[in-house]
């Protein structure tokens, strides 16, 4: 059970940072001309977002003696959240509303 609830802990601290590297990030902008995004600004995404992840999952490794639950189940509940979290909010950010396309070609 303890495994259970560290898991569960550790899958809530992963989305909370899975969300938060969603709100640090806006996705780069595509170049109008070109029609490709800029390769420089995608670098820099994948180191903050690389960043965020090695940090959140560094957060757990130092509070592993505070922590009343087993180390692992932690650090597992937040490398499947992260994961998992990461895709969903990706796919999120990628969708486009029909709104916000009209407003495109007015421009």
């Amino acid at each position: 059970m303890v495994f259970v609830v560290g898991l569960l802990c550790g899958f809530a601290w992963g989305a909370v940072t899975a969300w938060v590297n969603h709100l640090l990030i806006n996705r780069y902008q595509v170049e109008e001309e070109t029609g490709k995004p800029p390769i420089r600004e995608m670098l820099k995404e994948t180191r903050i977002r690389t960043a965020v992840d090695i940090g959140s999952l560094l957060v757990v490794i130092l509070l592993r003696d505070l922590l009343p639950f087993r180390f692992e189940s932690v650090l597992l509940g937040t490398v499947i959240a992260l994961g998992v979290f990461s895709i969903v909010f990706a796919y999120r950010g990628g969708k486009q509303e029909p709104a916000q396309e009209t407003e495109r070609e007015d421009r």
